[in-house]
């Protein structure tokens, strides 16, 4: 049965689930029709079922570039 849960794109506090590693913040957003998710100075696209995700967080106080397209990170 496929999962149509949908996670709020953003910035998270998330573990890895393949490794003991510390919580780090990750970016998922949709990439191919997609939600993925890419670690923070990584450009690589991780599933986000690899994923563990602990806190979204809020970024309504970061300063944004000017005229960039996209705004809403």
């Amino acid at each position: 049965m496929e999962n149509d849960m949908q996670v709020q794109n953003g910035y998270w506090w998330a573990t890895s689930l393949s490794d003991d590693k510390p919580a780090e913040i990750i970016h998922v957003g949709i990439f191919g029709g997609e939600q993925i998710a890419t670690r923070m100075g990584d450009d690589w696209p991780y599933e986000l079922f690899e994923c563990d995700l602990l806190m979204p967080i809020d970024t309504s106080a970061w300063r944004r570039r000017e005229n960039s397209p996209n705004t809403s990170c």
